[in-house]
């Protein structure tokens, strides 16, 4: 049996050492990026491996191969890609005795941190899942189908999903999956999903669309520490933040690019480098502000330098593995440093294709000397100007989708087909 013994987290790009268990017979493991080959490794099968400069999605594949060239097996992951190695399965069983649908969750997490939560809902509403070998489906009124879903979190912003159909005459689910985020032109709309044929495609051939999702809006703010100072200017005499009960499902966190670990790390996760990242908070659009502004203390990290592209790099990352509307917002201040390894543009180019759009304001009344290196085209320096780009930014994630496609697909590889219109990838 092939098998990787190093699991890739976070983001990696660069030189990576990479070790593959391999059956006895082996004489060499043949090392592919995305197709490519990257490595040849003797035994023990273990080595430096160049995954490229700046970090794609990808899926590293091993090939084990004896002294004559035969196959003997290969195995493979995906890289800098959300859910990556995770997996998740809901099964159906019999119903109980009030004949309401009852579901099993079973779940593997590659990650050494400890499990978060279990949360599952249908029809995007959440219902209980103490005991998730049952799960019993509340009864509704709706007589057609719906779809039940888990999100286990499986702890350094790795999830497993799992969804299956409840009612009848539903289609069946494909066990594998792809979420696309798309944004409609203005005034546009998208047919019902069984008009979504031709709409979506890869290079293998035009893809089939299994539902179209308009629920949850995800903000990872990346407030850079000088940004904090003005945003607590502009918001010190406004009330403190309230939970949300809108509609809209708004959750927000935000990552400080500071105390990033030690210069060198090609390897970038929310642990392992030091970021100072929140939780994701539920809130309503007018407690965005305040809540940023208080809620956390920077105290030492105003250090001199800041990894701005890296934690811009992982804040995609993170909003792309909710599968949900999505966007980044970069709040550069007036004292913003960057010494990132990855460029911006590397960055940005990486979270465009997760399908993530990136957004980037200057807080305060002077404009930040990094504005050029992140196409900064508005300035916020009052509270006012602030719940104006939140008003406008609220307007584009209202107009993003997520429709599933069927098949596990990397995300830059999913492209528009040729009988899509009024629809754009959301980046």
């Amino acid at each position: 049996m092939v098998s990787f013994a190093t699991l890739v987290f976070g983001l990696v790009f660069g030189i990576v050492d990479i070790e593959v268990r391999a059956p006895e017979a082996t004489e060499r493991v043949e090392i592919l990026l995305n197709g490519e080959s990257v490595a040849q490794l003797r035994r023990p099968f273990s080595g430096a491996v160049d995954l490229g400069a700046v970090p794609i999605p990808g899926e590293l594949v091993a090939i084990a191969t004896d002294a004559e060239g035969r196959e003997l097996g290969r195995c493979s992951q995906r890289i800098n890609a959300p859910r990556a190695n995770a997996r998740a399965r809901l099964v159906r069983e019999p119903d109980d005795e009030k004949g309401r649908a009852v579901a099993r969750l079973t779940w593997s997490c590659p990650t050494d941190a400890p499990p978060g939560s279990v949360d599952v809902t249908l029809d995007g509403q959440t219902i209980p899942a103490a005991d998730p070998d049952r799960i019993v489906v509340p009864a509704t009124d709706a007589r057609g189908p719906r779809l039940l879903r888990a999100v286990v979190e499986c702890g350094r912003e790795v999830r497993a999903v799992a969804e299956i159909g409840i009612g009848r005459d539903l289609p069946d689910i494909p066990s594998e999956r792809t979420a696309v985020a798309v944004e409609l032109d203005a005034g546009a709309t998208l047919p019902a999903v069984d008009g979504l044929g031709g709409w979506f495609a890869t290079e293998s051939g035009p893809l089939r669309a299994s539902a179209v999702d308009e629920v949850g809006l995800d903000v990872v703010f990346v407030c850079e520490p000088s940004a904090f100072s003005e945003l607590r200017r502009v918001f010190s005499k406004r009330a403190g933040p309230s939970r949300s009960t809108a509609r809209e499902d708004l959750q927000f966190r935000f990552l400080l690019p500071a105390g990033g670990g030690a210069p060198g790390s090609n390897v970038l996760d929310w642990g392992r480098n030091g970021f100072a990242a929140s939780k994701w908070f539920p809130r309503k659009w007018k407690a965005v502000g305040p809540t940023l502004a208080t809620g956390i203390e920077v105290g030492d990290f105003f250090a001199p330098g800041q990894r701005i592209s890296d934690a811009v790099a992982l804040a995609g990352f993170a909003a792309a593995g909710r599968e949900r509307r999505r966007a980044v917002v970069l709040l550069l201040g007036p004292a913003a440093q960057d010494v990132s390894e990855l460029s911006a543009a590397a960055a940005a180019q990486f979270i465009a294709a997760l399908n993530v759009p990136l957004f980037a304001w200057s807080v305060g009344p002077s404009s930040s000397p990094i504005e050029e290196m992140w196409s900064v085209r508005r300035r916020v320096s009052t509270a006012a100007e602030f719940e104006a780009a939140l008003a406008d930014l609220r307007e584009d994630l209202l107009r993003q989708r997520i429709v599933w496609v069927e098949g596990s697909h990397l995300p830059q590889d999913v492209e528009l087909g040729p009988l899509a219109k009024g629809i754009r990838l959301a980046r």
